[in-house]
């Protein structure tokens, strides 16, 4: 049951709203949300609060004010059981319009708002803990149909498409370049590669393990090669990190024209170019 908060309340619910912003920010030493107890257990009674209460005992809370959220929290026994989803459905019914800040940092509370519904206005740096924020907002205007959904990989195909549409107004386009060698029926390389305007990018170029070593890997990008001169293509296009094959590229004529060190991980990305 979700009902408005009641004096009598205050225990519990300044005991969630400590233990909640403890676990939830780590990064943030426990003596901040100490130092400022005091004057939440006071604002808990000028703010607009709503409990989730289940035979006595309330799993959790959302306060708000102005259609302003400031904060969902829910008790460590009852997270991941829905509690946050249903406190915020029940504000969503009341407002037309939210909105809240949430630490960068929180990627769990992030990830939370992010599936219902919210999406990222901006960031701003949090001048009393020195921490990023996010201001969220949500609109019941826009529905599901402009919320931030991700996509299946239909989704994706689709949006590569019209990207594809675009700008072939502007670039010709050459179409896919995407191959594949087989062993007794089982695909142990391959290359997706696609031209637009007078280059051919390679997407990626894939060779199993057990495979490398044994021209499997230049077969395919000779083969896409001579394919792009026939095409009236002019140069190839690729990058490739520097744990896989960047000499491999340079042995077969690839000029390296930039290098990001490191790019991730530790590792430098290397994009190559070959005039045709």
């Amino acid at each position: 049951m979700i009902r408005k908060f009641q004096k009598a309340d205050s225990e519990q619910v300044m005991q969630i709203w400590l233990n909640g912003n403890t676990d939830a920010h780590p990064f943030i030493p426990k003596e901040y949300w100490e130092s400022n107890f005091g004057m939440v257990r006071e604002q808990l009674l000028q703010t607009e609060v709503f409990v989730c209460e289940l035979h006595g005992d309330i799993q959790g809370f959302i306060g708000i004010a102005d259609a302003y959220i400031a904060g969902i929290f829910v008790d460590k026994r009852h997270r991941s059981h829905g509690v946050g989803e249903k406190l915020l459905d029940y504000v969503k019914q009341k407002y037309s319009s939210l909105s809240l800040d949430v630490y960068r940092k929180n990627n769990r509370a992030v990830l939370f708002y992010l599936r219902e519904g919210f999406s990222i206005l901006s960031e701003r740096l949090d001048e009393a803990t020195r921490e990023a924020e996010y201001t969220m907002v949500w609109d019941v205007k826009n529905g599901t149909d402009k919320a931030i959904i991700c996509s299946s990989e239909a989704d994706s195909s689709y949006l590569h498409e019209k990207l594809r549409e675009y700008n072939a107004r502007y670039m010709r386009e050459s179409g896919d370049f995407n191959f594949h060698i087989e062993d007794k029926g089982r695909i142990i390389g391959g290359i997706v590669a696609g031209g637009l305007g007078d280059t051919l990018e390679v997407e990626f170029l894939y060779v199993e393990g057990q495979y490398r070593g044994k021209g499997i890997g230049r077969r395919l990008l000779a083969h896409v090669e001579a394919l792009a001169r026939q095409n009236g293509l002019k140069r190839i296009l690729l990058n490739t990190y520097s744990f896989q094959a960047p000499e491999f590229y340079r042995k077969l004529g690839y000029t390296e024209i930039l290098k990001l060190s490191p790019a991730f991980d530790g590792f430098a990305q290397s994009y190559f170019i070959k005039e045709l």
